[in-house]
């Protein structure tokens, strides 16, 4: 009896945490024909979002993406389920010796080097070598 409640609450956890807040809904009611690109820039914040279009516009689909670990000071680029669910079907990692990219953030890996920045951010990606 107790796994149903918890698999209900759960449920409408999710349910209502991915619904618009006062604020986005007031957005999106005074502009209902916003595309569904819009609509996550809104919701996930425009820098994430230009980050993740950038990262799979310029990362192959078939490599292995290196992330930060998951900690509190990598936020939501070090969430591994979260980053799978935006850079799929790219393979994530926090290996960075397994890795054929790395998303760089802040000064996260440290001895990266060719970064190709997002413009105006503080955030990229690089190629890495293996010798």
């Amino acid at each position: 009896m107790r796994i149903w409640f918890v698999l209900i609450l759960a449920v409408f956890f999710n349910l209502f945490y991915a619904l618009p807040s006062k604020d986005e809904f007031q957005v999106i009611f005074h502009n209902p024909l916003l595309s569904y690109q819009s609509r996550l820039r809104l919701k996930l914040g425009s820098p994430f979002y230009e980050y993740i279009i950038f990262l799979k516009a310029n990362i192959p689909e078939n490599s292995t993406v290196a992330i930060p670990p998951e900690t509190e000071e990598w936020g939501m680029y070090g969430n591994f389920l979260y980053m799978q669910n935006w850079l799929f079907p790219r393979s994530l990692t926090t290996d960075l010796s397994k890795a054929d990219y790395a998303i760089v953030v802040d000064y996260w890996p440290k001895d990266a080097n060719a970064i190709n920045y997002l413009p105006s951010e503080n955030l990229g990606f690089t190629k890495l070598s293996h010798d």
